[in-house]
């Protein structure tokens, strides 16, 4: 059977959506769950994009062999001090271990009532 159909975002939160970046860094706590119908979950990439800035935060799914269908993963993306401030988009790339690619864009994830924006000041 061939896998052909990427990875679903099923959840997203972030420990804080509201930071403040004129004293100090900060970095904030990304949990993010994500579904494969058959080969499993690989990986996935949260970005949050400004007009001119990015900031990733790519995480692997760390698990034995055969991946899981159903995987949570959490990391951190660190904002630098006096970085831009306003919003930032959230987008997603999630790929499964047969190499399909889903890129999930803040409209879908506010349409599905996850985050999908946040805030710097």
């Amino acid at each position: 059977m061939t896998d052909s159909t990427p990875p679903t975002i099923t959840g997203l939160t972030l420990s804080s959506r509201l930071i403040h970046t004129s004293r100090a860094p900060q970095t904030i706590t990304i949990t993010l769950h994500a579904t494969d119908d058959l080969s499993g979950v690989a990986a996935a990439t949260v970005f949050f994009d400004c007009a001119t800035a990015s900031v990733a935060a790519p995480r692997r799914a760390s698990h034995p062999r055969p991946a899981p269908l159903e995987a949570t993963l959490t990391g951190t993306a660190a904002f630098p001090q006096y970085g831009p401030t306003g919003r930032w988009a959230i987008r997603i790339t999630a790929s499964d271990q047969a190499g399909n690619l889903r890129k999930t864009y803040a409209p879908e994830l506010a349409a599905a009532g996850m985050p999908a924006t946040i805030a710097t000041e």
